[in-house]
C-alpha cells in the first residue's frame, strides 16, 4: 500500500470510538485495582494481567480494523465450523469451579464462548447477506434458527447459561437487522410465546413438573434455579441473597459522589467483584456521577456502532456492527442488572472495564470490526 492509502486510512479511522473504548478500559483498571486493593504504583497479579489483556486486545483491534472484513467474511463458514469445534472440545478442558469453560493455554485460561460471540456475528452477517431476499423463506428462517441453538446449546451445556443468553440475544438483533419481515417474527413469537407462558406458570406453581423434569434430565441445573428463586424469594438462598445485599448496598452507600478510591468496603465484600460485580465497586467509591459516567460512555459507543451500521456500504458490514452493539448493549444491561437485584446472579462481564483476558480480547475484535466497516470505503491492507 502506497503512502497516499495509507494517509486515507488513517483519516477514515474512528479515533473517536477508539479514544472512548481505551478510556473505558483505563477506567476498569483503576477499579480493578481498587477491587483487589493492589496499589495501582505498583503492578502484580491480576493488575499485570489486565494491563496485558487490555495492551494486546489494541493490537487485536487495529488487526481487525485494517484487514478487509469482507476478506475475513469470506471464510464465514470455516469460522463457524471453528466456533462449534471450540465449544465441543472444551468439554473435554480441565474443570475450573466445577465448569468446563476455559482452555489453559500456555498458562492463559482461554473462554471460548466469549469468543463465539465474535464468530456468530461474522457468520450470520454473511449468511444473511448472500441469502439476500430468501431470507425471508421459512426455511432459511428455520435453518438460521438451527444454526444458532447448536453454539448457544453448546454454550449452556457447559454450564455458561449468561453467555449463551448474551449470544441468542446478539443473533436475534443481526437476524432483526435483517429485513426479515415482521409477520415472520410474529409467527415464530406464537410459537414461543405459549412455551414461556407455560413455564413461568410452571415455576410458580408447588409441583413443576418441567422444571423439576428439564433438571432431573440436566437440562436445567438446579443451581440456576435457585439464584432466580432467589431474586424473587431471598430467605431461599441465604449466600446468594447476601451478595446481592451487599452489591446493592455496595451502590447505595456511594450516594451522589462515591466514597472514594480504596474506601469501598461492601463492594469488594462480593464474590468475583473484579468482573461480575465491579459496577458494585465503583458505586460505592464513585457513587452516582461516576456510575452515570461508565453507562453514558458505554451508551456512546454503541451509538457510534449505531450510527456506523446506518452508514455502512452493504448488509454485511451493516449486520457486523448492529452485532457489535447489541453484544455490547446487552453485556452492559445483563451485568448492571445483576448488580442492582434486577435480574439473577449471572456472570456477565461489564465490556472493556470488568477483568477478563477472554472477555477483553473479543470486544475489542468486536469493535476492531466496526471500525473496519466504517473505513471501508477505503482501501484495506488486503486490497490492490
Amino acid at each position: 500500500m502506497n503512502n497516499i492509502g495509507l494517509k486515507r486510512q488513517f483519516r477514515a479511522f474512528d479515533f473517536v470510538l477508539t479514544v472512548m473504548i481505551f478510556v473505558l478500559a483505563v477506567s476498569g483498571i483503576i477499579m480493578l485495582g481498587s477491587a483487589t486493593r493492589i496499589d495501582l504504583n505498583g503492578i502484580d497479579g491480576l493488575f499485570k494481567r489486565q494491563i496485558m489483556w487490555i495492551g494486546t486486545g489494541f493490537v487485536l483491534m487495529l488487526a481487525a480494523s485494517f484487514i478487509d472484513y469482507h476478506f475475513i467474511c469470506k471464510f464465514y463458514i470455516p469460522i463457524y465450523i471453528l466456533m462449534v469445534g471450540l465449544l465441543i472440545a472444551v468439554f473435554s478442558a480441565a474443570d475450573i469451579n466445577g465448569t468446563g469453560r476455559w482452555f489453559d493455554i500456555f498458562g492463559m485460561s482461554i473462554q471460548p464462548s466469549e469468543f463465539s460471540k465474535v464468530f456468530i456475528i461474522i457468520f450470520l452477517s454473511k449468511f444473511i447477506e448472500l441469502k439476500g431476499d430468501d431470507v425471508n423463506k421459512i426455511s432459511v428462517i428455520l435453518l438460521i434458527l438451527l444454526l444458532v441453538l447448536v453454539p448457544v446449546g453448546l454454550v449452556y451445556l457447559q454450564p455458561a447459561l449468561s453467555a449463551s443468553g448474551v449470544i441468542l440475544v446478539i443473533s436475534c438483533a443481526v437476524i432483526f437487522a435483517g429485513k426479515i419481515q415482521y409477520r415472520k417474527i410474529a409467527v415464530i413469537l406464537l410459537f414461543i410465546a405459549p412455551l414461556v407462558t407455560y413455564l413461568y406458570v410452571d415455576f410458580i406453581s408447588e409441583d413443576r413438573v418441567l422444571i423439576n423434569k428439564l433438571v432431573e434430565l440436566e437440562i436445567v441445573k438446579e443451581y440456576q434455579i435457585n439464584r432466580i428463586e432467589a431474586m424473587i424469594n431471598p430467605t431461599l438462598d441465604p449466600d446468594t441473597y447476601r451478595q446481592l445485599e451487599d452489591s446493592k448496598y455496595a451502590i447505595g452507600s456511594g450516594q451522589l459522589r462515591g466514597k472514594g478510591i480504596y474506601n469501598g468496603i461492601h463492594g469488594h465484600s462480593t464474590a468475583e467483584s473484579e468482573n461480575d460485580f465491579i459496577f458494585a465497586v465503583l458505586g460505592e467509591e464513585f457513587g452516582f456521577i461516576g456510575c452515570a459516567s461508565i453507562i453514558i460512555l458505554m451508551f456512546l459507543i454503541v451509538c457510534k456502532c449505531l450510527y456506523t451500521a446506518a452508514t455502512a456500504p452493504d448488509t454485511c458490514g451493516r449486520l457486523i456492527a448492529v452485532g457489535a452493539a447489541a453484544m455490547f448493549f446487552f453485556q452492559s444491561f445483563f451485568h448492571v442488572g445483576v448488580t442492582i437485584g434486577l435480574m439473577p446472579v449471572t456472570g456477565v462481564t461489564f465490556p472493556f472495564f470488568s477483568y477478563g483476558g477472554s472477555s477483553m480480547w473479543a470486544c475489542m475484535i468486536a469493535a476492531g470490526l466496526v471500525v473496519n466497516v466504517g473505513m471501508s470505503k477505503n482501501k484495506s491492507l488486503f486490497e490492490d
